[in-house]
């Protein structure tokens, strides 16, 4: 894609999150139009198609289940 080559050789910090801290993290929220009616099901395939170039172009990566706000941040400021 496009804004891909944009972040090429950037500092650039995938929040890593389970499906299911996802899945937990929109389940309230009605402006997903894009998820339908279901979430879990489009969430996987979405995490399939782009985990591959999340992954090429993340520097950082940050698994994000369970911690704070605070905590994502002092792992980021970490590293």
């Amino acid at each position: 894609p496009r804004g891909a080559a944009l972040l090429e050789g950037q500092w650039v910090v995938w929040l890593r999150a389970t499906l299911a801290t996802l899945a937990e993290r929109i389940r309230h929220d009605p402006v997903r139009a894009l998820l339908g009616t279901d979430p879990a099901a489009v969430l996987a395939a979405l995490m399939r198609e782009r985990e591959p170039g999340f992954a090429h172009l993340a520097t950082t990566i940050v698994d994000v289940d369970g911690l704070t706000v605070d905590a994502i941040v002092d792992s980021l400021l970490a590293s």
